[in-house]
């Protein structure tokens, strides 16, 4: 329903949906990969495709990490179900980190990555020298999760938007929580080199 409302409303965007997953750019879109890998038992997914700017091809990785809302649940009932999905969020984040680290040039990655900045799932990426877009230019806290609790407000910075050194954010903010139980991070970037 979303993709046919994108298209409705921008009738020259090219609208892709893999799975879970809706990719609508106004640029030019090639080399889409859909990639689905079995860890532990669980399937990780993830997008990877390049959008080409003023002719300059910039990979787009799109992800989704494994909520640690099971593992939490049951900490105290099964510590053993509750390690197990740390482990696999640990294994995702390293197998995502290789991949993101073998392509070339410009790069973003976005996506819920169901853990903050400086979390060990978030530091793998940091590490190979993406940037994070709110940390760098968003002003107050970020919070793109939790409105739909029983609190009633957005509570954790859950959500990110990352760039590689050919990039520079100019800006970068939540939008509004209406049609997800996540607000979406909105940054601008401009490329400055290849």
């Amino acid at each position: 329903a979303a993709g046919e409302m994108i298209r409705a409303a921008n009738p020259s965007w090219k609208i892709w949906k893999p799975e879970n997953y809706l990719v609508a750019s106004s640029l030019p879109t090639l080399d889409q990969k859909f990639v689905k890998t079995p860890i532990l038992g669980e399937d990780f997914r993830y997008v990877r495709f390049k959008v080409l700017l003023g002719g300059i091809p910039v990979t787009v990785f799109v992800v989704h990490f494994l909520t640690p809302r099971i593992g939490m649940e049951e900490m105290f009932s099964s510590p053993a179900r509750s390690q197990h999905n740390a482990d696999i969020r640990l294994q995702q984040a390293h197998l995502f980190r290789d991949a993101v680290a073998r392509e070339k040039g410009p790069l973003i990655v976005a996506g819920d990555l169901n853990a903050t900045v400086r979390s060990a799932l978030c530091q793998p990426l940091l590490d190979i020298g993406l940037r994070d877009a709110f940390s760098e230019v968003g002003t107050g806290y970020g919070y793109t999760y939790g409105h739909d609790s029983p609190f009633k407000h957005a509570f954790a910075r859950i959500d990110h938007i990352l760039y590689s050194r050919h990039f520079k954010a100019d800006n970068c903010w939540v939008g509004g929580a209406a049609g997800s139980d996540h607000r979406p991070l909105i940054a601008n970037l401009s490329l400055v080199s290849r």
